[in-house]
């Protein structure tokens, strides 16, 4: 299937944040709407229930924990109620509890996405247990509605990992001496051909005026994909670079056609 763009996170913006579990004073609750993923919030215990009150309804059908400590054994549930304010009622969408199914090769990332598109509702609630943790770390909740666009990314794409990692050699006597980054970050490379008029006109234009080079998006390669191969290849990062003239090309008389690079924001 297409991929997909996350790039309204309705989160960021909510009325309020409150959670059931404890905090740490040094991780507090509010780190969850901080931008920079390795801010965290850490919840003491096995369990965190995060609940969001999004102002207003909005449309989504796409949240992630993102930068997180959750291990293969954690689970997770997703309710979105539109009048319930303890968003148990799930009257919106309940995406039933389910294997995370993420780890470090993840970075503890957990991306849920509701087959059906986007459901309406004002409180979220998300729910996460691990009971291999004594403690459960969370950097971003990420929420929204995808553009989940209308082409497949083309043959030839790339993914894996950026090398941070360091090799300074001696100039004078060719040792070496290797330094590990504390994390080398995923990264796609990939084209995407023959989109639609209405697509660039409507999500495309939106997500590249709204977030510019600064803010992040949540690339999803293909959003019929289990759980754990969604959780390894998608990535959170920006689509565009400073000073980048940023366009798509109107390649074909079918539509538009774009390259993207989206390296992942740790």
């Amino acid at each position: 299937m297409p991929g997909a763009f996350l790039y309204d996170d309705v989160t960021a913006r909510a009325a309020s944040v409150t959670a059931a579990a404890a905090t740490v004073p040094t991780m507090p609750l509010s780190n969850l709407q901080d931008p920079q993923p390795r801010v965290r919030t850490r919840f003491m215990g096995s369990s965190a229930a995060i609940l969001f009150d999004l102002g207003a309804s909005r449309p989504l059908d796409c949240v992630a924990p993102l930068s997180g400590t959750l291990t293969a054994s954690a689970t997770i549930r997703v309710r979105l109620s539109t009048a319930d304010i303890t968003g148990a009622a799930g009257d919106a969408w309940d995406s039933g509890v389910g294997p995370a199914a993420t780890g470090d090769e993840a970075n503890g990332n957990v991306v849920v996405v509701r087959a059906a598109g986007p459901a309406t509702g004002r409180y979220l609630l998300v729910e996460v247990t691990d009971a291999a943790l004594s403690e459960i770390d969370i950097g971003l909740v990420v929420a929204g509605a995808l553009w989940r666009m209308t082409r497949a990314q083309s043959w030839g794409y790339q993914e894996d990992r950026m090398i941070l990692d360091r090799r300074d050699r001696n100039g004078y006597t060719g040792a070496e001496f290797p330094a590990p980054a504390l994390s080398n970050p995923r990264f796609a490379a990939f084209e995407t051909r023959y989109l639609g008029v209405s697509e660039i006109a409507t999500q495309y234009r939106a997500m590249v005026r709204r977030n510019g080079a600064v803010r992040d998006v949540l690339w999803v390669p293909d959003t019929g994909l289990s759980r754990v191969e969604m959780n390894l290849r998608s990535i959170w990062g920006a689509v565009v670079q400073p000073g980048q003239a940023d366009g798509m090309t109107r390649t074909a008389f079918p539509g538009w056609s774009r390259s993207w690079r989206v390296v992942e924001r740790l």
